[in-house]
């Protein structure tokens, strides 16, 4: 064939037909049957789809275009939302797992920083003053 033609079925043509794609090397260059489930392609995976028969649509829901059967194709991609969804809803518990967690710990450190500081205590007044001593400088349980 000459240059920038392929040989296709016994014959040389410009551009390979429906169903077919170009293959060229150095010695030559044939159309080869793409992938089943494609009419036309790109090479001969079925990730290469470029259109598909009548009954099937491309769809790119997993990134890469691929020929998928109509009735096949709302399940896949209800299957791929509510793959999704879980995801989202997973990350959303775990977020707000995180600032729960995050404002327990807070409110936790504050309690114990703040008794501190005010200087809590769990002795009685009464138990405080039995030096006679500083008796005038302790108040009684009945003032």
């Amino acid at each position: 064939c000459k240059l920038d033609w392929y040989y296709h079925d016994g014959v040389c043509v410009y551009k390979c037909p429906s169903g077919t794609y170009g293959v060229s090397d150095e010695t030559k260059a044939v159309c080869s049957d793409c992938h089943y489930s494609c009419l036309t392609c790109s090479g001969p995976s079925n990730t290469e789809c470029v259109s598909c028969h009548g009954d099937a649509e491309l769809s790119t829901n997993l990134g890469e275009p691929v020929c998928v059967l109509r009735e096949l194709s709302w399940t896949m991609r209800s299957t791929l939302w509510f793959y999704q969804m879980t995801v989202l809803f997973s990350v959303n518990v775990v977020v707000f797992g995180l600032i729960i967690l995050y404002m327990a710990a807070r409110w936790y450190l504050r309690r114990k920083s703040s008794s501190v500081i005010y200087g809590y205590s769990k002795v009685s007044y009464t138990n405080a003053c039995k030096d006679r001593s500083q008796q005038d400088a302790c108040l009684s349980d009945s003032e």
